[in-house]
């Protein structure tokens, strides 16, 4: 019978991720300069833990004395416990920490764009099985905002 280990199930001892906080987590980090704006992303590249989720974007004036037009910040669930959703479907044929990234649910938690000064903030609130967002709340620092809920009607037959 099959253990269940942080990965899922596994007929074999699964060695835990190298890095499972904010704190270790590496990132990429790209410029593209053109004439008129900068844009830098950056990317997490911490195998079985950010690997290739997009962190946060920066637009910003060329030159010397850059300014930032605007700045994206994002988080996902980046856990490997259980939630409304499971932490793992599917399962590799590559052997023990060999997995892919993408067998993961990494569902996005809250995206922050500031731009003119004002932050806008969209956070989940709530997801079903599939990892889909149910509920979803987006505001600003102006004071404004509003709550949307999804409702899924899935044919599993």
């Amino acid at each position: 019978m099959p253990t269940l280990c942080a990965t899922g199930l596994c007929d074999f001892d699964c060695p835990p991720p190298i890095c499972i906080t904010d704190s270790c987590a590496g990132a990429s980090t790209t410029t593209i300069a053109g004439p008129t704006q900068t844009l830098t992303y950056v990317h997490g590249n911490s195998h079985h833990y950010n690997e290739g989720k997009l962190l946060r974007t920066f637009v910003g004036t060329p030159g010397q004395t850059p300014q930032t037009l605007r700045n994206e910040t994002r988080t996902y669930d980046l856990s490997r416990t259980l939630q409304a959703y499971p932490p793992k479907f599917g399962t590799s044929p590559r052997y023990m920490d060999e997995s892919f990234a993408s067998e993961y649910f990494r569902p996005q938690l809250t995206i922050s764009v500031t731009q003119s000064s004002t932050t806008y903030t969209r956070s989940v609130n709530s997801f079903d099985a599939l990892a889909r967002e149910l509920s979803v709340t987006r505001g600003n620092d102006l004071g404004g905002s509003r709550t949307d809920v999804t409702v899924y009607q899935d044919d599993t037959a």
